[in-house]
């Protein structure tokens, strides 16, 4: 028996720990299936931003990829955690930064801003951040209820915001719900 939680996205993620679409496909934008497609190298260092409370992704992208994640969340994890991670931030130490579907969730563009921005410092000379966004409806609209919030877009209205902060080191590939920005 398959336990499962739903998420306020409105996704299933089972105990697998990959999130499905209502269709029945894996979603790429958050869960394992967020990582499967960015072809992360082994021995490399990654800062999963909003990457949530557990620590699976972690333990994925290692017994997976042989990658070692450290987790950045201000909204599920402690301040204590939170500030060792930024110690490491701070030191541009990741090869990989991910951001699996929080740029649509952030609506304040100073606040988006900030999140992108956090991406850049977190990486060394020629790093690369992948930001994945999940599209919700499509409709442009924005949800929000309950303290809940999607813009409901896709991921190419976000270039212009990641490209304010990497510059042209920037990709979108629309049918991934990438977008791809090398550090220079």
């Amino acid at each position: 028996h398959m336990v499962e939680e739903q998420h306020p996205s409105g996704l299933t993620n089972t105990v697998e720990g990959y999130g499905y679409m209502p269709d029945g496909s894996i979603d790429n934008t958050e869960g394992f299936g967020a990582f499967d497609d960015l072809g992360l190298q082994p021995g490399t260092t990654n800062l999963d931003l909003g990457g949530g409370q557990y620590d699976a992704g972690s333990r994925y992208l290692m017994e997976k990829y042989q990658v070692t994640n450290f987790v950045y969340d201000p909204y599920n994890r402690s301040v204590s955690h939170n500030a060792t991670v930024l110690a490491l931030a701070d030191r541009a130490c990741f090869d990989t930064v991910t951001s699996n579907s929080v740029l649509n969730v952030i609506s304040h563009p100073s606040h988006r801003a900030a999140h992108i921005r956090l991406a850049w410092s977190a990486l060394k000379p020629n790093g690369k951040a992948y930001f994945k966004v999940y599209r919700g409806d499509d409709s442009g609209v924005p949800f929000t209820e309950e303290g809940k919030y999607n813009a409901n877009r896709g991921v190419e209205t976000y270039l212009k915001d990641v490209e304010d902060i990497f510059g042209s080191r920037v990709r979108v590939d629309v049918p991934l719900n990438l977008i791809v920005a090398w550090k220079e």
